[in-house]
């Protein structure tokens, strides 16, 4: 498993070898955070940069986070696929990969909080 927090992650692939790797943009509870500047900004100029990270295979956000008891500690959720670690470890050192790091100051001004693990499939 590969956990690094806070940093950059998105969810991988399935089958052997897949990395997940997942951002969640905290919500903080201090009025200097703008949920709408963030779903603005997020929408029309991060995500564009995500469109061309290489080795991504697949993407999903959601700013519709619930938790099941109280307030959900995040306000969005990115998760990303890719083919494996390697993959993502090469993402994330792309000159892409560290244009998309630098960006998020631009929007999660609230920090965010990065997870990286294994995905096993999940059939019977």
């Amino acid at each position: 498993m590969w956990i690094d927090e806070p940093r950059i992650s998105a969810p991988a692939c399935r089958g052997d070898g897949c990395a997940e790797l997942k951002l969640r943009p905290r919500h903080p509870c201090a009025l200097a955070v703008d949920p709408d500047h963030f779903r603005d900004y997020y929408v029309n100029n991060h995500l564009p940069l995500v469109m061309n990270w290489p080795g991504l295979l697949g993407w999903r956000y959601s700013f519709d986070v619930a938790a099941t008891n109280g307030e959900a500690p995040y306000f969005a959720v990115f998760e990303g696929d890719f083919a494996d670690a390697a993959a993502l470890a090469a993402a994330r050192e792309s000159p892409q990969g560290q244009r998309l790091a630098a960006d998020v100051v631009n929007y999660a001004t609230g920090g965010v909080v990065i997870i990286d693990y294994p995905v096993q499939d999940g059939t019977s």
